[in-house]
């Protein structure tokens, strides 16, 4: 509870580059307690493959206490998830290594 919390980003027109982005809680019924979070993204046109999630790499990525409906914000190549950790997550391409 409350259920995945969901948006929606594309690149213009171009096929193939639709990502539902979805926020939901862990484990726990967060319309009671408050409860750890995760970000994931899913293919649009094939909802069943997920491309990336906040968990696979957690010491970096982790959302923290979910924040119930609020959906993640996509700008700028970004996307952005408010917390109830008093923080405001900023997701994006990390810079190549040299």
């Amino acid at each position: 509870m409350p259920g995945g919390i969901l948006s929606l980003s594309a690149d213009g027109n171009k096929a193939g580059t639709g990502i539902v982005w979805a926020a939901h809680t862990k484990s726990q019924d967060a319309n009671h307690d408050v409860s750890a979070g995760v970000l994931q993204a899913f293919n649009a046109e094939r909802v069943e493959e997920k491309l990336w999630s906040s968990d696979q790499i957690s010491e970096r990525d982790k959302v923290g206490n979910f924040a119930k409906f609020v959906p993640p914000t996509i700008a700028n190549g970004k996307v952005y998830l408010a917390t109830f950790s008093k923080r405001l997550n900023v997701y994006g391409l990390l810079p190549n290594p040299r």
